[in-house]
């Protein structure tokens, strides 16, 4: 129970980071809506923010893990300090690597990751302003050395430890759901 707890935390800063990001910036809305890979912001209709805005509300998740991180330290020193709150103690304790690696893992530059976002907004501003069909290559190609990397790690550590097979599950899945589902045409 308490490890759903921790992943729950820590989706839930990275989800408000992205948020507050969007806030921040004066991008409103429309609805907020939970899938296989994250939190997912709907603009409303005919908002299409800047290449600077939406690198600003990317980098907002992993900002809000680390944010929330700072906090539960702070509040794990506080707990250490005072009598009771053991099991808060732990859980903060438990939390803190988990949404940590969320923060770094959404920076991977793949196509749906906080990390691809901000590759693709790099990629179209100035000075290099490169076509859309250019980033798209680009994007994808990083995607698929990526999803190769994670593939190859889970598969040497599955075979090395006998372990890994939920990255390994989870490297095939994303790499479903990026490249097999996706109009290659």
């Amino acid at each position: 129970m308490r490890e759903i707890l921790c992943a729950l935390l820590a989706i839930s800063f990275h989800g408000l980071g992205h948020i507050s990001a969007a806030l921040a910036c004066g991008v409103r809305t429309r609805k907020i809506r939970f899938s296989a890979t994250g939190l997912r912001l709907e603009m409303g209709e005919g908002i299409f923010p800047s290449y600077n805005t939406e690198l600003i509300i990317a980098l907002g998740g992993p900002l809000g893990n680390l944010l929330g991180n700072a906090l539960l330290l702070f509040l794990s020193y506080i707990l250490r300090h005072g009598e009771g709150g053991a099991s808060l103690l732990a859980l903060c304790q438990d939390t803190v690597p988990l949404s940590l690696f969320l923060g770094i893992w959404n920076l991977l530059p793949i196509e749906g990751f906080d990390g691809g976002r901000m590759l693709r907004c790099l990629l179209s501003k100035r000075p290099c302003r490169m076509s859309l069909p250019t980033i798209d290559r680009i994007l994808a190609a990083s995607s698929a050395g990526c999803f190769l990397t994670l593939w190859v790690l889970a598969v040497y550590l599955l075979l090395r430890t006998g372990r890994a097979v939920s990255l390994f599950v989870f490297c095939v899945q994303l790499f479903w759901g990026n490249f097999m589902e996706r109009d290659l045409s």
